[in-house]
């Protein structure tokens, strides 16, 4: 049997020169300064004679109607560029999950932990890249399956983690968390987050969870404003199956949501199950030069950092 443990051997850094052909643009439209940074990628790619494909909002967005294009056909470029913050790194790397697709994170304001270069030194790394001075790194992703009587109805993919909480009701609820079957956690709580060592920095961290570094092969599971001081973050192996579950309130009914990546979600009903477990695919995130997680870690956290 293939472990996590096995499989930790692979999330390593891998030098490619694949040619670039097809390329693909993700955008936060929402974001300042994104058109400036659209136009000047798009100035890049055309003097490369490649194809730009661009989902059908940005492509109105920026008046390219013939760039237009599906998002399954997207997924399948050599390249993805995800211009904005950490979520649109987080949409690329479900996008791409099951192709393998490169992604390129880059920077257009915000906090930016997963993305690798600013929109104004976008012209450069797409040079690097087009002359194969780059690498990919693969950080693994995680399955988030929802079974309802017991047969499987929703499934989608999380880089960063996924979340059972309460859905617009304010008041606790109690929730049933499970590792491999063995009941580890009963508590009323806002929620329950299950995440990767690469979503140890997102909501976990404001959670009061621990940060993880990305190729430690752990979950990490994570109450959200339990009522009660003992029900602390636990650590445990990513060969482990974690079950979540909120049980029906005396009025029979449920009010809770899965989350993925804080990005996609399904509204649970009574009796339904929330399992997590690793998945066999990864995001594969384009890296210029020697990626130094403690450092970038010390510069986002300010750690060490004085005025």
């Amino acid at each position: 049997m293939r472990t996590i443990a096995n499989r930790a051997k692979e999330v390593e850094t891998m030098n490619t020169t694949n040619p670039i052909k097809r390329v693909g643009v993700l955008a936060a439209l929402h974001k300042p300064n994104i058109e400036m940074a659209l136009q000047r990628v798009l100035r890049v790619l055309d003097a490369w004679g490649v194809q730009v494909m661009l989902p059908t909002e940005c492509a109105e967005f920026i008046r390219r109607p013939t760039a237009a294009t599906h998002p399954d056909d997207i997924a399948t470029a050599d390249l993805i560029l995800a211009l904005g913050g950490d979520g649109c790194v987080l949409s690329a790397a479900r996008m791409t999950a099951q192709h393998n697709t490169a992604i390129l994170g880059v920077r257009v304001g915000g906090f930016g932990f997963l993305s690798e270069v600013d929109w104004h030194n976008v012209e450069e790394a797409l040079t690097l890249i087009q002359d194969g001075k780059h690498s990919i790194e693969k950080r693994w992703l995680v399955e988030a399956l929802v079974q309802r009587d017991g047969q499987p109805i929703w499934m989608a993919y999380a880089l960063n983690d996924v979340v059972v909480t309460h859905s617009a009701s304010p008041r606790l609820h109690m929730f049933e968390v499970r590792v491999n079957g063995e009941m580890l956690l009963e508590v009323f709580a806002d929620g329950i987050i299950v995440a990767t060592p690469t979503g140890s920095t997102a909501y976990s961290l404001s959670a009061g969870g621990p940060i993880v570094l990305p190729d430690a092969n752990v979950f990490l599971i994570t109450p959200v404003c339990a009522h009660v001081l003992y029900a602390r973050p636990v650590v445990t192996s990513a060969d482990a199956v974690v079950s979540v579950r909120v049980p029906p309130t005396k009025m029979g009914d449920v009010d809770a949501t899965v989350m993925v990546d804080g990005q996609v979600n399904l509204r649970l009903l009574p009796e339904d199950e929330v399992l997590v477990k690793t998945s066999t695919h990864y995001a594969h995130l384009v890296r210029l030069g020697k990626f130094q997680f403690l450092e970038r870690l010390r510069q986002k956290l300010k750690w060490g950092y004085r005025d």
